[in-house]
């Protein structure tokens, strides 16, 4: 509802995960791991032109959206509260670069 208030915004909470191992103990044991994403819903609106955003509160690897955009298609876009530049893989700090989405300054 937050970000539908302060942009106008359509929200459609739809998007779900199976149950998995944390991913920083997955890491830590050396083991890789994939998220398993379904759709439980439907896009509110008419998505016909709209952009589509990913809306998720911390980017620490890009692995969550990389994986939603996998199942939603590659004009899924982030958006998202904070991130940690430093731990994102480089194809989505790439990602990020060419869609102009360094928006936030570094303290």
């Amino acid at each position: 509802d937050l970000v539908s208030r302060w942009t106008g915004a359509g929200v459609s909470d739809i998007l779900l995960c199976k149950p998995h191992k944390p991913l920083y103990e997955a890491k830590l044991a050396g083991q890789e791991v994939t998220l398993e994403l379904y759709i439980d819903g439907d896009i509110k609106g008419n998505m016909d032109g709209r952009e589509l955003f990913f809306v998720d509160n911390v980017m620490a690897t890009g692995l969550t959206f990389l994986s939603a955009q996998q199942l939603l298609g590659d004009g899924l876009l982030p958006l998202v509260y904070a991130a940690d530049w430093s731990k994102l893989r480089n194809d989505v700090k790439v990602l990020f670069k060419k869609q102009g989405l360094l928006g936030w300054k570094r303290r």
